[in-house]
């Protein structure tokens, strides 16, 4: 089987198993069970005249939550692989971005639940002109949305699971201000 059809799973250490992984069709790792499942978000923002600009996508009519947005790229990280090697595979799978290292900054990481854990990442695209090909088996479309009206956003258009994950969002507002960006 290819590599990609195998998540990696991690001890309550935070530590990767080298166990060959957990097959993707086994879905995400049950309350009963030990092991924990990595998830890599990379959001690309931008500071324009009219304020901080947040990278959001439309899911494809292909997978779950089609028609509803998500933040620019994430996904699982696969077996074997680094969390920075998992945040660079999703950005250019998903949007298109071949990530530049110097713009790439790790924001924080979270536990979204007992068996979930989140590593997030900011893309800086500031000066950059907009140049997104991204994968059409995921991704319908993206678009940038001002940081102001994430609250609205996220209550009328997004994904049931991220628009109620308000710690994740009060973690990214507490860095965006800390770095400076809004």
């Amino acid at each position: 089987m290819p590599h990609s059809e195998f998540w990696q799973e991690y001890n309550q250490l935070g530590e990767p198993l080298k166990n060959g992984g957990r097959p993707v069709i086994s879905g995400n790792p049950k309350d009963d069970e030990d092991s924990i499942i990595g998830i890599v978000i990379v959001i690309v923002v931008k500071k324009t005249e009219q304020g901080l600009m947040l990278l959001w996508q439309e899911r494809s009519p292909h997978v779950d939550n089609a028609g509803k947005w998500d933040l620019s790229a994430g996904g699982h990280v696969d077996y074997g692989e680094t969390i920075l090697q998992a945040a660079h595979r999703e950005a250019e799978e998903e949007i298109g971005l071949k990530v530049k290292d110097e713009r790439l900054y790790y924001a924080f990481s979270i536990a979204q639940n007992a068996r979930r854990h989140c590593w997030t990442f900011i893309y800086d695209y500031s000066d950059l002109a907009d140049d997104f090909n991204f994968n059409d088996k995921e991704v319908s479309a993206v678009k940038w949305v001002p940081y102001k009206d994430t609250p609205t956003f996220l209550k009328n258009y997004c994904k049931e699971h991220v628009a109620k994950d308000t710690l994740y969002f009060e973690a990214l507002k507490g860095w965006l201000r800390l770095h400076g960006y809004c």
